[in-house]
């Protein structure tokens, strides 16, 4: 639930990724990021992955 909340209040971790990562979305927890997208439609928001900042993009 420490994640919704902070989720809710904290936009400055929230970022659109752009190239092959478009329609993704980054949220930065410390050295971690959540990567996620959204469904309007359905009011969904689906993780993808949780990974460390080293190797999340890969």
């Amino acid at each position: 639930m420490k994640f919704c909340n902070d989720y809710s209040s904290n936009y400055s971790n929230i970022k659109a990724l752009k190239g092959e990562f478009s329609g993704y979305y980054r949220y930065r927890v410390g050295d971690y990021r959540v990567i996620y997208e959204i469904d309007d439609n359905s009011k969904l928001v689906t993780i993808l992955l949780i990974a460390h900042l080293s190797r999340v993009y890969e």
